[in-house]
């Protein structure tokens, strides 16, 4: 797109330098991030980032930015093209769109609202429902996505609206029709104000097709209501809420034209690696799962549902992030005590010692915790702990890729380390 068919677009004042660069000029993109400009870029300056990069402003220049977006007390040389602009994230956020020829207005929008966590892990089982029915979707929750083929475990941030519009870009051109969301503000940020081509709202269905009848931590035996006839089936999806995400996703796929009995037929063997009480096999006797939950109310549903499903312990492990305040961390350990056994490890601690953050969660305890600051040894031990028939919890990161200590951030999974404590008693049957 030329440098002046996209200005005229954009909200805000558009000043001309006296020596501006050639409004002939083709923009390839809108970077926020001043090593991402050059001569054919606009960067975007937004308040969130200038605290974090003071010079930003003057690297774009000595890259050749040929204009800037900004708020409009930002300083800038006299011969430099600029928007100046009251919201200037509104405004990076029409250009990045605009670029990629606003991806959104192409596609039919699923926009998933439910109660906590069900929306993503809803929109990520409609998601796989839909593409299972040859049905071209994209994916974006607050925990990544899946966009033209390609999997992100990074949440979605305005400060990178321009790299996700090239990607629903690519999804259009490819033939992708339809894009799945959970509906926050995080993501709404990311699309901007486009119009769909047509929306849904997925919520809770008024009437369920799926009727769980027996939870066990290998799976869930359930009823499936196909219009006027009735079957029974095994499911390897597991736990009450993600059955609950699986019904909501169920209704939906349908109304958007999926044959029921195609839909029901898949979920003997359906993918629910949601990240969301996410089960890991690997032909253990004992349940193991996955799951985000950092706050004592999520913390508390998950150990209950794990309860469901078993008549055997409940062995939990959980720590603390370095953003959770002390009031929360006790709140954490009244949670924890609904659990058999706890073990407290790190979890993001950044330059906060695992053990001070530990010992916060031990005074909302009853019992006696297993201290283990570091998290791969946490969850071998964990699994050491486990009997046939219990269920280990490793709570706090689902699919979050990276673990922050001491300053230095690692890549991480936790399904990766659980699968290598399984593997380390012998447990390696089921991988791939």
């Amino acid at each position: 797109m030329l440098l002046d068919s996209l200005l005229a677009r954009l909200p805000g004042d558009l000043h001309d330098g006296k020596h501006s660069q050639s409004a002939d000029l083709t923009l390839r993109g809108v970077p926020t991030h001043p090593d991402r400009a050059g001569p054919n870029t606009s960067f975007a300056v937004l308040p969130s980032t200038l605290p974090a990069d003071p010079v930003g402003i003057q690297t774009g220049l000595k890259r050749g930015i040929p204009a800037i977006i900004c708020p409009p007390e930002t300083t800038l040389p006299r011969r430099t093209r600029r928007i100046f602009a009251d919201q200037p994230s509104l405004t990076f956020v029409t250009a990045a769109t605009a670029l990629n020829n606003n991806p959104v207005s192409h596609l039919h929008l699923f926009r998933v609202r439910l109660p906590e966590n069900l929306s993503a892990q809803t929109a990520t089982l409609l998601h796989r429902l839909l593409e299972a029915s040859d049905h071209r979707s994209a994916l974006l929750t607050s925990h990544g996505g899946c966009i033209a083929g390609r999997h992100f475990l990074q949440s979605p941030s305005e400060t990178d609206c321009h790299e996700w519009q090239c990607f629903l870009a690519a999804h259009v051109r490819t033939g992708g029709r339809l894009l799945v969301i959970e509906d926050v503000s995080g993501v709404r940020n990311v699309l901007g104000q486009v119009p769909p081509l047509s929306e849904s709202i997925v919520s809770l269905p008024s009437k369920s097709l799926i009727e769980p009848l027996a939870l066990n931590w290998r799976g869930s035996r359930i009823r499936i209501r196909v219009g006027s006839s009735e079957r029974l089936a095994h499911t390897p999806v597991a736990g009450r809420s993600a059955l609950t995400a699986l019904d909501a996703a169920f209704v939906a796929a349908i109304a958007a034209g999926a044959d029921p009995s195609r839909l029901a037929a898949l979920l003997p063997s359906f993918d629910c690696d949601t990240g969301f009480m996410e089960p890991i096999r690997a032909g253990q006797s004992f349940g193991v799962f996955v799951d985000p939950a950092t706050e004592a109310t999520a913390l508390a549903q998950l150990i209950r549902e794990a309860r469901e499903m078993t008549q055997g312990s409940v062995i939990l492990l959980t720590g603390a992030s370095a953003r959770s305040t002390l009031e929360q961390r006790g709140q954490l350990g009244e949670a924890a005590n609904l659990a058999d056994r706890v073990i407290l490890t790190s979890d993001n601690p950044r330059s906060i010692e695992v053990d001070s953050l530990s010992r916060d969660i031990q005074h909302g305890l009853n019992q006696r915790a297993h201290l283990q600051p570091d998290r791969r040894r946490a969850i071998s031990d964990a699994i050491r702990m486990a009997r046939s028939g219990d269920i280990v919890l490793l709570a706090g990161k689902g699919t979050h890729p990276i673990q922050e200590i001491n300053g230095t951030i690692l890549p991480w999974d936790d399904r990766i380390h659980a699968r290598n404590g399984l593997a380390a008693c012998g447990w390696v049957g089921d991988l791939p």
